[in-house]
């Protein structure tokens, strides 16, 4: 996830926190979601009036330790933040603008949204709420069309001969026979 963050958001992209009234607070994570899913629809809809595309984003959904459930989206800029805020209508809106650190990006940010659980951080034996997060679920849902990041097949040094890395290392950079030992090695 964190690495989905880096590769698809940066400066004046927008870190939205939305919060429930108590009086609407939803009864399940799943209920939640649901209401973001909704209200990303009611972005995309005001984009299109303003001829923007539709949203990338990345919400990531949490309960408290309070049993409180809130979102953390992440989002491109393109839209303006009064507006975002005001299109959510189940509670507080509180948007921001990124501002990636010149060596660690986002690093901060999205290892803030993307923790674990409570519940999961804690000691072993204690039990967490049921809901919080499904057996072999996530916390977390996103648009088609953000990129997804380039991972390396093998990022294990061993498994390259020594013949070949020393070889790898002598060729420079731009040379087409670098080129093809790194197509074939990583198809």
């Amino acid at each position: 996830l964190e690495v989905l963050i880096q590769s698809n958001f940066g400066k004046d992209d927008l870190c939205v926190h939305l919060t429930y009234r108590d009086d609407d607070m939803p009864q399940t994570i799943k209920e939640a979601q649901q209401r973001a899913k909704n209200y990303i629809r009611c972005l995309n809809r005001a984009r299109k009036k303003n001829g923007i595309p539709n949203v990338k984003y990345i919400i990531i959904t949490e309960m408290s330790g309070k049993g409180r459930i809130h979102h953390h989206v992440m989002m491109d800029g393109e839209m303006d933040r009064d507006m975002v805020e005001n299109k959510w209508a189940h509670g507080w809106a509180n948007a921001k603008r990124l501002k990636p650190d010149k060596k660690t990006g986002l690093a901060d940010i999205s290892g803030y949204v993307s923790k674990a659980p409570k519940s999961a951080r804690k000691k072993k034996g204690q039990e967490k709420p049921d809901d919080e997060r499904p057996k072999g679920g996530k916390r977390w849902i996103s648009s088609q069309n953000l990129q997804k990041p380039w991972v390396s097949i093998s990022d294990d040094p061993h498994g390259m001969s020594r013949k070949k890395f020393n070889a790898l290392q002598e060729l420079p950079e731009d040379s087409e026979m670098t080129q093809q030992i790194i197509e074939r090695d990583n198809p």
